[in-house]
């Protein structure tokens, strides 16, 4: 029960838990310094030569090997992925250390590391987020941004609809992670506390691929959500959690879930007209698109067009 409860939540966490796990074949390791920490990169088509390349930034419990998708012959860039804070083979850190200039920082250091000059940055889940907020602010080192699946909507719009933060960080947190329970609710906080909003003014071009909204939605087959928040409310022990941390879980409804899809499927009907350097590309895709077999491919072609696109 628990496992299809974190099946679901991949899903309804839109962005926050995400797991890839597939091997990057053909990529050149390196450990970038960083402050105290080490961040582990990975690059495929590696040149000491080249001064552009793409940067690929994973979501929440998932790891450098997300790129694995770009990893194709029909990709000619180079192309760096990379483990962040408390994942795969980077540093762990504490509650403290996970914060937006730690964030950004990792960035501007594995691009010093690399020798670039220019960088695409492709972002599935949080990544979008943060690949947005590093455009935001070095704006200047970016060429074009693609996100996968997130940073056009605010994780505040879902609140109001009964997805909180504690039903992510309660229900939401994999004991196999990496990192603990206090540091997954830090990344849980930052992102619901930051305004993704204030950096649709970037002079970028910005590629959105989004998922289908309907996913949400009970399939008929499966336990809902609605379901499953119940269970564990009912019998916390059964899910490892005490009746104390099932008194924060909302009451989230069908009508909730109805609610959050018509949000998704707004806001990403409405994000080209946000910028007129903004684009978008609705699919029935799952959210974690880069690593389903049926999707990765399309994707793949879908950042690869936008890139080579002329401005």
């Amino acid at each position: 029960m628990k496992k299809l409860i974190r099946i679901f939540l991949v899903v309804l966490t839109l962005g926050l838990l995400t797991s890839t796990n597939v091997y990057a074949a053909e990529a050149k390791e390196k450990y970038v310094k960083y402050k105290d920490y080490s961040i582990y990169t990975q690059c495929y088509n590696y040149s000491s030569k080249e001064k552009t390349a793409i940067i690929f930034i994973h979501g929440l419990g998932d790891d450098s090997s997300a790129a694995s998708f770009l990893h194709d012959s029909k990709n000619p860039y180079m192309t760096i992925s990379y483990d962040n804070f408390s994942h795969g083979k980077s540093s762990m850190v504490t509650p403290d250390e996970i914060n937006w200039d730690n964030q950004l920082g990792a960035i501007n250091a594995i691009i010093k590391s690399y020798g670039l000059k220019k960088v695409y940055l492709v972002g599935h889940s949080i990544g979008a987020d943060i690949s947005m907020m590093y455009s935001k602010k070095y704006p200047d080192k970016v060429e074009k941004i693609v996100l996968l699946d997130r940073a056009f909507y605010n994780y505040s719009d879902l609140e109001k609809l009964n997805f909180t933060r504690d039903l992510t960080k309660i229900v939401g947190y994999d004991p196999q992670l990496k990192m603990g329970r206090d540091v997954f609710s830090k990344y849980i906080d930052m992102f619901y506390d930051n305004d993704i909003s204030k950096t649709w003014n970037i002079k970028k071009k910005v590629l959105l691929v989004a998922a289908n909204p309907d996913s949400l939605k009970p399939d008929g087959v499966n336990p809902s959500i609605v379901d499953m928040v119940n269970a564990v409310k009912q019998n916390p022990e059964n899910f490892n959690l005490t009746p104390e941390d099932a008194a924060k879980l909302p009451n989230i409804t069908l009508e909730n879930l109805n609610q959050i899809s018509d949000v998704l499927r707004d806001r990403g009907d409405k994000f080209p007209s946000i910028n007129h350097r903004f684009s978008a590309i609705k699919t029935t895709f799952v959210h974690n698109m880069q690593a389903d077999p049926a999707s990765k491919n399309i994707v793949k072609d879908y950042v690869l067009k936008f890139i080579n696109k002329c401005n």
